[in-house]
């Protein structure tokens, strides 16, 4: 019986973090769907520079929230210790 509740105890933790874990790829496929999207307009139109330098500012720092999210999903709470780790 009181094993039976530790191991529920145990699957729940489980669970719990599977639940960050995919709602951290979530905001990670958003984010990169933003910045192919950005690079798709760049590719795609013709674009005074300034614009191409604009989106460029864009998709690198859509970039470092994505190695931010990579270093959560990888070591798990996000901490500052966490990027200085992935660089």
């Amino acid at each position: 019986m009181l094993e039976d509740i530790m191991v529920r105890k145990q699957l729940e933790q489980q669970l719990l973090k599977i639940k960050r874990e995919i709602e951290v790829l979530n905001m990670k496929e958003e984010k990169l769907i933003k910045m192919k999207r950005l690079i798709n307009r760049v590719i795609e139109n013709d674009l005074e520079q300034k614009e191409i330098s604009l989106i460029n500012k864009q998709v690198k720092a859509i970039g470092k929230q994505v190695d931010m999210l990579r270093a959560t999903n990888q070591y798990g709470k996000f901490t500052k210790k966490n990027i200085i780790r992935r660089q």
